[in-house]
Formats: structure tokens, sequence, C-alpha cells
């Protein structure tokens, strides 16, 4: 076991008065376990600031007003997830933050939408001439 003093002692001096988007995820330790923590990263820098031990609000809460009332109401833009969870707890904690739903998240809801649609499109005779399966291909997109 760690002893908590010497954690105390090597943790990361990062400033954050210039801190203006947040994104806010979560990440696995172990694969399968549902072993989570939640990773504060300035968006502008691309450097991670925080750390929160579980995806509980309390201790997403601890970290948040950890960094002072100055450092979170310059917080213009909160990239999450669309987990309920976060955006109350940014609605409260960030006021001035418009939050914005992260890219990964978004662009895994169009798939499942556009998938299903392809599934869901008549399997013979629409548009073909020769009544062969017109719409056999797959719908992919890669995000950029």
């Amino acid at each position: 076991m760690v002893n908590s003093a010497v954690c105390e002692q090597k943790k990361l001096q990062i400033d954050l008065s210039g801190l203006k988007r947040l994104g806010i995820d979560e990440i696995t330790l172990r694969k399968g376990q549902e072993d989570y923590i939640v990773v504060f990263v300035d968006l502008d820098r691309r450097v991670a600031i925080g750390f929160a031990p579980s995806r509980k609000q309390e201790d997403m809460k601890k970290v948040l007003e950890g960094w002072g009332e100055t450092v979170l109401s310059k917080v213009a833009e909160v990239s999450i997830d669309l987990s309920g969870n976060y955006r109350s707890l940014v609605n409260k904690l960030l006021p001035n933050a418009e939050v914005i739903a992260d890219r990964f998240h978004v662009m895994k809801i169009v798939n499942q939408d556009l998938d299903t649609a392809r599934k869901n499109l008549p399997k013979k005779g629409v548009g073909s001439r020769d009544g062969k399966n017109f719409y056999n291909f797959s719908w992919r997109y890669k995000a950029p």
C-alpha cells in the first residue's frame, strides 16, 4: 500500500489559470472490471489536469472544487459524454460553461442510427432494374 503522505508530495503542479475548455471522461483501469477513474483534460493544451478515483459525483466534485471558484468561472466549454451524471455536475459547478457532447459518443449514436435505418430498408427490388438487392452495401463512416 502506498503512503498517502508520499502521494501528496508527488502531486503535479499544474497551472490552471488559462483553462478555458475542459474535457471530462472516464477510463477503465482493468478491462471488464467496472473499475473506472475520471480524467479531466485541458482541451487546448491537450494535457491531463486532474483525476477522480471514481465516477461518483462527490469524487468528481472534490477535484473540481479543489481548483477554486476563480478557475471554474473562467471555463467556457466542457466536453462530456452524454451521461446525465456529468451534465448535472457541470451545470452546478461551472455555470459559465457551455456543455458539448464529445465527438466519440455523438458518432457512436449516428452510426447506430444509420445502421438501424440501413437494416430497415427493403431488401429487394427498390430502385433496381433487375430486382437484385440494390441496398446490399455497408454504411460505414469513419470519424475524422
